[in-house]
């Protein structure tokens, strides 16, 4: 598409929908398609395509964990054209909705393994790690079964000695 040419959100909503995520998009293209996903009202067209257009223009090209920034980060091509795929990924993160009628990419899976401390800085995010091999896994559950058996022995001690204390501090009373 040319620079600067008016682009109809409506006829490109068809468009992508008919197309996979590896179709690429202009960055106008791109800012007209998430005003039409966010259901702006015709009056306001404008001003949120250039809103989006800069937010576009400002969101980290790739997942770097130096990067401070808030806004999800969107891959782009060489020559700056963007996917689907990642427009729409884009786009549910920054509306906070799921657009399952429009082409995305499959969720993506990562396999870790190692051991380490996890730390997390920011928000209610809740992170769980399960071993990936089966004797990791029978070492951990023997592992917090001695835990389970250690912190049983400790709770019987605590209660023991609770009891003979209250016992003994009742009868400095008479």
């Amino acid at each position: 598409m040319a620079k600067n040419q008016k682009v109809d959100a409506k006829a490109l909503l068809t468009i992508v929908r008919r197309s996979g995520p590896d179709f690429l998009l202009t960055r106008g293209e791109a800012a007209a398609l998430v005003t039409e996903l966010a259901g702006t009202p015709e009056r306001e067209v404008y001003e949120q395509r250039k809103r989006f257009a800069t937010k576009i223009d400002r969101a980290p090209s790739s997942e770097d964990p130096s990067s401070r920034s808030r806004t999800p980060s969107l891959p782009r091509q060489p020559d700056y054209p963007l996917r689907v795929g990642d427009v729409v990924r884009w786009a549910q993160a920054v509306l906070g909705r799921t657009f399952a009628d429009l082409p995305h990419d499959p969720p993506r899976t990562v396999n870790l393994a190692g051991t380490g401390n996890v730390s997390v800085f920011a928000g209610n995010a809740e992170v769980r790690v399960l071993p990936g091999a089966l004797a990791k896994c029978h070492e951990l559950i023997l592992s917090l079964d001695a835990e389970i058996d250690r912190l049983g022995r400790e709770n019987e001690r605590l209660a023991r000695g609770w009891t003979a204390e209250v016992h003994l501090n009742f009868n400095k009373g008479k």
